[in-house]
């Protein structure tokens, strides 16, 4: 997938081992994005490079965001809606080539995707490199709406939707809570290990909430990925 680039400009030089990025503009349909600062190009020199994204229509990405989740568009279902909304973001990329620290926060608002809908989204992400990359990720949702037929009168309302992820790539720490339809919630937490040939979820706490009771996990359970079907102990 591609986009088209109306304006890019940029100053970079690399002196005594650190890489100077004097500026950075780049401008597309409805999106800017600046940065300046300096990075080391190898330990022990660093430095920090921040970049600010603002986007009045995140239309221009629809193709893409078709591309990475593996979805088409049905134009008859007047549920599926292009990309849309407006985000602003900012990512500061600091040390060194070799071990990149990499942390940033951004905010969506108006954001809309096939039979999603969703008024207010924020997150933050956290990653360093290095021989054992760790990484850490919130993602926060007041109301989303998930329509499930064309006459946008059957939909899911979650609400206080809250994700985070820690840990490294093959042992992450998840958590996960949000309302469901205004009466009912549900939270939990755990951990996620993958290995060759699969992984397996482990849930640690589980809360149930209904309008006529409560469930709650009475001991840590896991299920076990793979290419057979999954297997609960």
């Amino acid at each position: 997938r591609e986009w088209t680039i109306d304006t890019l400009y940029t100053r970079l030089a690399v002196t005594d081992s650190v890489l100077h990025l004097d500026t950075l503009y780049t401008e597309w349909k409805g999106a800017l994005a600046t940065g300046s600062g300096t990075l080391g190009w190898a330990r022990p020199h660093d430095g920090t490079i921040t970049l600010r994204l603002a986007a009045d229509s995140l239309t221009a990405f629809d193709s893409l965001a078709l591309a990475l989740s593996g979805q088409t568009r049905d134009t008859a279902r007047r549920e599926q809606h292009v990309l849309a909304g407006r985000a602003t973001a900012q990512v500061a990329i600091a040390g060194s080539l070799d071990t990149l620290q990499v942390a940033g926060v951004f905010g969506v608002h108006g954001f809309e995707f096939q039979g999603l809908r969703s008024p207010a989204d924020s997150g933050s992400f956290r990653y360093t490199g290095g021989a054992t990359p760790t990484f850490a990720g919130a993602l926060r949702g007041d109301s989303i709406s998930v329509l499930t037929d064309t006459l946008l009168k059957s939909a899911w309302q979650f609400h206080s939707t809250s994700l985070a992820v820690a840990g490294r790539p093959d042992s992450l720490a998840w958590s996960l809570g949000t309302g469901v339809g205004g009466i009912s919630r549900v939270d939990g937490t755990g951990l996620y290990l993958r290995h060759d040939g699969g992984g397996v979820l482990a849930v640690d706490t589980l809360a149930l909430d209904l309008p006529t009771r409560s469930w709650r996990l009475e001991a840590p359970t896991s299920v076990t990925l793979g290419d057979s079907a999954p297997v609960l102990t």
